[in-house]
């Protein structure tokens, strides 16, 4: 898997930096989470396009992982636990950034009614099971609905980036340990 390091001068300041590693990574990450976004979105009439979504959720820690193990490959086993750990999230980072941009556009332009619709929708729902109908959570969305309290679309951008980017940090802490397994580690 891993060249031998015996005959090679072990270097770090050869290798890319984490940061060059997320901005290339990223983006093409960045581009699988808006797909990912925009098939959730769109999943409401059509279950294809909804097990589309679950398939591409349940692919978020295999990307990573062929990613990491990629950076560590290339790398000849180089790579440390940590630097690993910090590709991950850096990649995350600046898939975020393109996502949170996505979702921007997509509520502020293409489809500015978007979070309205959907709070309607769980209201419609939640009024269809009774014991569900007065609980405060019902309460406290009725209530956001009828004062125009949701979320704007920069606000639910910026959450949304701020959980991806935990999320994917949470994540890399196992896929950059997982992704060290096999091959010669030097370090």
């Amino acid at each position: 898997l891993c060249a031998d390091m015996s005959d090679k001068e072990t270097n770090i300041e050869e290798l890319p930096s984490v940061n060059d590693i997320g901005a290339r990574k990223g983006a093409y990450f960045g581009i699988y989470l808006v797909v990912l976004y925009l098939a959730v979105v769109n999943s409401g009439g059509s279950y294809f396009v909804a097990a589309f979504a679950m398939t591409m959720m349940v692919g978020i820690p295999i990307v990573l992982y062929r990613m990491l193990r990629g950076i560590y490959l290339v790398e000849d086993c180089r790579s440390s636990y940590a630097r690993l750990l910090t590709s991950g999230m850096s990649i995350f980072f600046f898939a975020s950034i393109i996502l949170g941009l996505a979702i921007y556009v997509w509520m502020q332009y293409v489809h500015p009614g978007y979070l309205y619709e959907m709070a309607q929708e769980a209201l419609k729902a939640y009024n269809q099971v009774p014991d569900l109908r007065n609980t405060p959570m019902v309460q406290a969305l009725k209530a956001a609905v009828a004062n125009g309290d949701l979320p704007t679309p920069i606000q639910f951008a910026m959450e949304m980036m701020w959980l991806t980017m935990m999320g994917g940090a949470l994540l890399s802490v196992a896929i950059a340990a997982v992704a060290r397994i096999g091959g010669n580690r030097r370090y």
